[in-house]
């Protein structure tokens, strides 16, 4: 996944995130995108969401992983919300990386 790549799938899940966050904040973090910083984008959009505690789809936090991955982000961004994901299906678990050792 190259930085375009990543900077246009972290900027559709910033679109789709109005009812979880301040609308205020996600502008912010879309100027991040922008501006050529997705990784911080990311970092503060993960921070943002867990401080608001956000429950995450299981998807998404495969998307997380995966651009995290990608952009070489500390895991601690989206591993907090694998206690959720891992009490529920093993496919999960394995879809979202929660399971991975």
């Amino acid at each position: 996944m190259d930085q375009g790549d990543t900077e246009s799938r972290l900027g559709l899940i910033l679109q789709a995130s109005a009812r979880w966050l301040p609308a205020a904040q996600l502008r912010d973090m879309r100027a991040l995108v922008s501006a050529g910083e997705p990784g911080v984008a990311l970092e503060n959009y993960l921070t943002q969401l867990f401080e608001y505690e956000v429950t995450i789809p299981p998807e998404l936090l495969a998307e997380f992983r995966a651009l995290g991955d990608a952009m070489g982000i500390n895991k601690k961004y989206w591993s907090v919300w694998c206690r959720t994901v891992t009490r529920a299906s093993r496919e999960e678990s394995r879809r979202t990386g929660c399971g991975a050792r």
